[in-house]
């Protein structure tokens, strides 16, 4: 089967998209498990985002899984983070991502 230019562009986007969510992960020291918890999907498929088994993954879930990480951090980073802690058993801290940057390329980025 021939690739046509949409389906490398695809390819390119998801595995910008992969590669800033496993930096995003292993730079704020969030697990498997936690990852897992936090993007509602099970630690088997953040090991396979984690492995980059690519062919696993759609532009949707990623994004998904993007915008998931976003929207926990910005709250993680809020004046009450403590429904977070109480939910996962873990302090999280306000600044967490603080130097963390996560490129996905076209000038987007995962922070």
């Amino acid at each position: 089967m021939k690739n046509t230019p949409e389906e490398a562009e695809n390819m390119k986007l998801r595995s910008s998209l992969m590669l800033a969510l496993k930096n995003h992960l292993l730079h704020n020291s969030i697990s498997q498990t936690e990852a897992a918890k936090l993007f509602g999907v099970t630690q088997l498929r953040i090991s396979d985002l984690m492995r980059g088994k690519i062919n696993l993954f759609s532009l949707d879930a990623l994004v998904n899984m993007a915008a998931a990480a976003v929207c926990i951090l910005k709250y993680v980073q809020s004046p009450r983070p403590h429904n977070l802690e109480r939910q996962f058993g873990r302090k999280f801290t306000k600044g967490l991502t603080n130097g963390c940057t996560c490129s996905l390329g076209n000038g987007a980025a995962l922070v």
